[in-house]
């Protein structure tokens, strides 16, 4: 009875090392044979992107698949073993050893004043800038129209650009203009007629 086990190296691992761990396996097998059967074989699967070797072996059990427990307990004393073969050899996976120290991380100190006299001098720049905001810059007027010429028929375009609209009203019997302050927004005069027309009541 036997399990196929498979598990990665580094691509640079040699034969020779294949040939070492076969050697410390195959002396643990022996040591152990009343679990196992003398034999150890290691199989290079594959090598995917020349990335890393995929190694393979068989775990040759002496007992049946009925005692589940035993098989269990002696699939892991051969597993620790081959991790310890491994170790000792420095036969490592595709990362490297898991042991080593992590590399010094590196920083860059950035004085803070530096710091805080760039952001002071970005808030006065924007400050100096209030239309410079996000949405852009707000370069036309909220009474503007844009005008055109073919709808000109009547020569009433000069009346958009009123500093001073006109309003017509009701008096008594006619009506009347009157100015309008200049502060009115474009779109109350637009709604007004030309100057000087005065318009009679109907009889």
């Amino acid at each position: 009875m036997s399990e196929t086990f498979a598990f990665d190296v580094s691509y640079a691992t040699t034969f020779e090392d294949l040939e070492k761990l076969r050697d410390k396996m195959l002396a643990f097998v022996k040591a152990e044979r009343r679990d196992y059967q003398p034999a150890f074989d290691v199989v290079v699967k594959d090598f995917p992107d020349q990335e890393r070797l995929t190694l393979s072996a068989d775990i040759k059990y002496k007992s049946n698949w009925q005692q589940g427990a035993l098989r269990a307990i002696r699939r892991n004393k051969w597993i620790c073993a081959l991790k310890t073969a491994l170790a000792e050899l420095e036969i490592y996976g595709p990362a490297g050893n898991p042991g080593a120290s992590p590399p010094p991380t590196r920083y860059t100190k950035v004085p803070y004043e530096e710091i805080k006299a760039q952001e002071r001098q970005e808030a006065e720049r924007v400050s100096k800038f209030p239309g410079n905001s996000s949405s852009g810059w707000q370069l036309s007027d909220k009474n503007a129209v844009i005008v055109d010429e073919s709808s000109n028929i009547f020569g009433e375009t000069d009346e958009l650009y009123m500093t001073g609209p006109m309003k017509l009203e009701i008096g008594s019997g006619k009506l009347r203009r009157r100015s309008l302050s200049p502060s009115m927004p474009l779109s109350a005069a637009a709604s007004s007629l030309a100057d000087d027309i005065e318009l009679s009541r109907r009889h």
